[in-house]
């Protein structure tokens, strides 16, 4: 990938500042500040240029202009009399493309028309203001460079509800700049820098701002859109966003710091958090998925074990969340039956394993088995099962003739495998990926079965991976001893245990509250309230799992859907809970007295008498 920005940048002390969208707000605020710079010269732009009254007529280093970026005529126009305006002597030095306007609300109520205004505005329009300013940089013979600033947005990289089509422009502004920003030539020196800022406090909200018509399914308070729509409002009661002249500083700052331009300038604390945020989950995920590839180790190894006939099997493992071979078997018989027995040594009660297996005396030769027995962790369970296609795929599906999946010892022996051979001669054909699909899928059954009637043990002993002070509370809960009991799962051991704290809610609002708002919990409560004038105490369950980013919010996800089942299964055995209802949400905001009360209690609607048809034309 070509580099950008590769030289330091020198802003000359006669620099000329081209900006576009000066009317109000940012732009306003940075052709102010660049012209209280000493020596430095400002080309403000708007598609109405009486609204730069602001800026002095008569003074030499400020030329006013209109500008419309979505007219290749009028950003032509803008530059010829830029041109006349300074002479010989004007040379583009910056450029600002600010110009912009948010389109918000409901998508599903966007018309072509205001859809297509959003993205030539913010995207055509910088692509235009852009490239004509790159022509003039690019042709100047003492190689004086320039910047370009882009302003995106923290929308160009993280997307919120109610502004998919302003969202659109500004990824499209950010993926394009940076696709043009390695198109150029070292030696021009043109540098190109991204301003991503949150919130600013500007008229944004109002003039810089159109709405979609409202759509009538996406009217409830309970929706994202008007959630978010919500929580924007508070916070520009309260003052909340970024002074715009901090803006205008900050670019002139990195325009005239002496060093390298940077190609993302994420501008503001909330920013550069979210960012952050969205940037660790990505590395998360990615982290999540370096297993799904063969390692070269594993590579070399199953090409020596295909061009060795005298092997039998070939056992590989995860280790650090890749694919690696763990040992050679060979072959003691020319039987296949016979040579199951060496595999013994790997097939443990509690690890997982994947065996490839010579079986066919044609091509291909070998089988996968994928072998998951149900004391394996959890989380074993799931990154093998879902492992298992790649390891085909890494390694050669022409190679594989088939692929199994195993939960115990005796499928590995002579006599699993007839059985399986006779299953699969019963079987309908089935491709490999859908063969594939079902055992993923049997093994997350599996899994989620396994977790709640063996891998936790409900026994006199409690040989379990739940703590003995989880399970004493929620016996206290069904004697009525306490009112709540929370339950989380240590990532580390994989144990369920009580949550220390001992909150007593004496409403839905409160318990909301005291839920964690960043790990997933599985919380029991008796809700006393009074429903048409009788005294009632359901008990209930939420099972809440909130949106963070990390490699333990991703295991957590993993983990909490398939411990949920075995936790409910204790709860009811070894307590003697009885739920009224379940509740599942993310966030433990979404957790409301009414809503809860709309489930325990539904109104029943009035039944209608019958209504004769009318006649056609009354």
């Amino acid at each position: 990938m070509n580099p950008v920005n590769t030289k330091p940048y020198r802003l000359p002390d006669d620099a000329t500042w081209l900006i576009t969208g000066c009317s109000s707000g940012i732009g306003r605020e940075i052709a102010k500040y660049i012209y209280s710079q000493p020596g430095q010269r400002v080309i403000a732009t708007a598609r109405d240029p009486t609204t730069l009254s602001y800026l002095p007529d008569e003074d030499a280093r400020v030329f006013k202009t209109a500008l419309d970026v979505t007219s290749r005529e009028s950003v032509d126009k803008a530059f010829e009399a830029a041109a006349a305006h300074f002479g010989d002597s004007l040379y583009v030095d910056v450029v600002v493309n600010n110009a912009g306007y948010s389109l918000s609300g409901d998508t599903e109520s966007a018309t072509e028309e205001q859809t297509h205004d959003e993205i030539e505005t913010l995207f055509f329009g910088t692509a235009r203001v852009t490239m004509r300013a790159v022509g003039l940089m690019r042709q100047d013979e003492r190689r004086r460079g320039g910047i370009i600033f882009n302003v995106s947005s923290l929308a160009g990289v993280c997307a919120f509800a109610g502004h998919a089509y302003y969202h659109a422009g500004k990824f499209a502004v950010e993926g394009w700049t940076e696709s043009v920003a390695r198109e150029m030539h070292p030696d021009w020196n043109i540098n190109f820098c991204i301003a991503e800022p949150s919130g600013v406090k500007t008229n944004f909200e109002g003039g810089s701002k159109k709405y979609m018509a409202p759509h009538p399914a996406y009217a409830g308070e309970d929706m994202p859109a008007r959630k978010l729509e919500a929580y924007v409002k508070k916070g520009l009661q309260q003052g909340a966003g970024i002074e715009p002249v901090a803006i205008a500083q900050g670019l002139f700052k990195v325009a005239s710091g002496g060093d390298k331009i940077p190609l993302h300038l994420p501008m503001g604390p909330v920013a550069a958090q979210l960012i952050r945020s969205k940037l660790e989950g990505r590395l998360a995920d990615l982290k999540a998925v370096e297993g799904l590839s063969a390692s070269e180790e594993l590579q070399a190894q199953f090409s020596s074990f295909v061009s060795a006939p005298n092997d039998f099997a070939l056992v590989v493992t995860i280790e650090r969340e890749a694919l690696v071979p763990v040992a050679s078997i060979p072959s003691k018989s020319s039987s296949f039956n016979d040579n199951l027995a060496s595999l013994q040594e790997h097939v443990k009660p509690n690890v997982a394993n994947y065996f490839i297996l010579r079986r066919f005396d044609d091509a291909p030769q070998f089988l996968a088995v994928t072998y998951v027995p149900d004391a394996a962790p959890v989380r074993h369970k799931m990154l093998f099962a879902s492992t298992r296609l790649t390891l085909v795929r890494e390694l050669g599906t022409e190679n594989f003739r088939e692929t199994i999946f195993t939960t115990t010892a005796e499928e590995l022996t002579p006599n699993g495998f007839k059985k399986h051979d006779a299953h699969t001669k019963l079987a309908a054909p089935l491709t490999e990926e859908e063969r594939t699909l079902g055992e993923v899928k049997r093994a997350e059954q599996e899994a989620g079965a396994g977790t709640g009637t063996r891998e936790i043990h409900l026994s006199k002993s409690l040989a379990m991976p739940v703590t003995e002070d989880a399970i004493a509370a929620l016996k206290e809960l069904e004697g009525r001893g306490r009112a709540v009991v929370m339950l989380k799962i240590n990532s580390e051991t994989e144990v369920v245990e009580l949550v220390p704290e001992s909150p007593t809610p004496s409403s839905i609002s409160e318990l909301a509250q005291v839920i964690s708002p960043s790990e997933p919990r599985f919380t029991f409560y008796r809700f006393a309230h009074t429903h048409n004038g009788a005294e009632q105490e359901p008990l209930l369950f939420f099972y809440t799992c909130p949106v963070t980013p990390g490699n333990k919010a991703i295991k957590s996800r993993m983990l909490y859907p398939l411990m949920k089942r075995a936790v409910l299964e204790i709860a009811d055995r070894e307590a003697g809970l009885k739920l009224e209802k379940r509740f599942e949400v993310e966030e433990p905001s979404e957790i409301t007295e009414q809503s809860v009360l709309d489930d325990l209690h539904p109104k029943v609607a009035a039944r209608q008498g019958f209504s004769r048809p009318k006649r056609p034309g009354r």
